[in-house]
């Protein structure tokens, strides 16, 4: 897809409201932009790369109203989530897990959201 083509694809894709195929162009879109960079600087731009996707989805999601997220985009908030955990941003990677609701949640979302959810309970005593 050339990127004229790519650009209206998206914009259509957002009209319409299917984050699954808007979501999917920015993720090849972010992998063609960094093609042919060494694996450190990869790794040095993935969370910048992942944060900026995840905050585009989650404004495209509020603003269509998405109510249910399919099972892409629910591996897409737990990969972040992860990587917000394992940085010690556990609030925030709750607030992440808290947008996709609790109804029909992977066995692996519900794992990390209840681990979060113990290691951010007060201690009592």
């Amino acid at each position: 897809m050339t990127a004229g083509n790519t650009l209206a694809a998206t914009l259509c894709y957002i009209c319409v409201g299917n984050i699954d195929k808007t979501v999917e162009i920015w993720s090849r879109s972010l992998r063609i932009e960094h093609e042919g960079k060494s694996y450190v600087e990869l790794l040095q731009h993935n969370l910048v790369l992942e944060e900026d996707l995840m905050e585009k989805t989650v404004v495209l999601a509020l603003a269509t109203g998405q109510k249910r997220f399919s099972a892409s985009l629910c591996k897409l908030v737990e990969k972040y989530a992860e990587i917000l955990a394992s940085q010690g941003l556990l609030t925030t990677a709750m607030e992440y897990l808290k947008l996709l609701g609790s109804d029909e949640l992977s066995p692996e979302l519900v794992i990390l959201r209840d681990r979060i959810a113990l290691a951010t309970e007060p201690e009592v005593g």
